[in-house]
């Protein structure tokens, strides 16, 4: 259930502490990334949630209680990150549902089925970068994501649903050994197709994938509509949206 007051009350924060281009633009993103996931009342861990726009955002839609894991290093970005989220939650007077861990998902312990919503948004590959760049050839490595993902299942709920956003490995312009005008800053060795993190996840206790391509938020639904699609993710962001389910 959404709560427009809060929603608004989001978008002029994040404006404010400016965290986003606009804030119309990032409740656009935001229901794209959650389309279809129903928020009110869950309980929801953010891995990697970095300024905790996802952490809000599922606050402002109804969560119970939202769980953002932002490690924090001195004089990182990390650090950074969370600085920008102790800002946005002071801004916000529904932040109390939202607690803030500057740990990695390594070092998180709780119950099993702790959650019904895990987020990673733009954290998949992040988990293990070593790991990340070596999936496609090395088992080791593969191995080390399996443990990752298993004990993701394990936070779970049965019917809990994974939500991860992140760009593919495949794009046009890295393809052509060039630069992405449209994203200079990706790393693209570091990321991974969607088919290889669904199947790794469906080795360890998640099933039912869904992938979306995401288009260009400033086009709104129109470029939602001629953009979304692999083909033109491949010549723009290479940006895709994967939801699984647990067993």
């Amino acid at each position: 259930m959404r709560n427009e007051p809060h929603l608004r009350a989001l978008a002029a924060a994040v404006e404010r502490a400016k965290l986003y281009s606009t804030g119309a633009r990032l409740l656009f993103h935001m229901e794209e990334v959650f389309a279809g996931v129903s928020l009110h009342g869950k309980r929801v861990l953010d891995i990697g949630g970095g300024s905790g726009l996802c952490s809000f955002y599922a606050a402002a839609c109804g969560a119970r209680a939202v769980t953002c894991l932002e490690p924090e290093a001195a004089g990182s970005q990390r650090g950074e990150m969370n600085s920008a989220f102790r800002e946005l939650a002071a801004l916000l007077d529904f932040a109390g549902t939202v607690e803030l861990l500057p740990i990695t998902l390594q070092q998180l312990e709780c119950e099993p089925g702790a959650y019904e919503v895990l987020v990673l948004h733009d954290s998949i590959n992040h988990l293990d970068e070593q790991a990340c760049t070596r999936l496609r050839h090395d088992p080791e490595a593969r191995e080390v994501y399996r443990r990752l993902f298993r004990k993701l299942a394990e936070l779970t709920t049965p019917k809990g649903t994974l939500i991860a956003v992140d760009c593919s490995r495949h794009n046009f312009f890295p393809a052509l050994g060039i630069r992405n005008p449209f994203a200079p800053q990706i790393e693209w060795q570091k990321h991974q197709s969607p088919a290889l993190w669904a199947g790794l996840l469906l080795d360890c206790g998640f099933r039912n994938h869904r992938v979306r391509w995401s288009s260009v938020n400033r086009f709104g639904k129109t470029g939602r509509v001629l953009l979304g699609n692999r083909i033109a993710a491949f010549f723009l962001f290479g940006r895709f949206c994967l939801k699984m389910e647990a067993s």
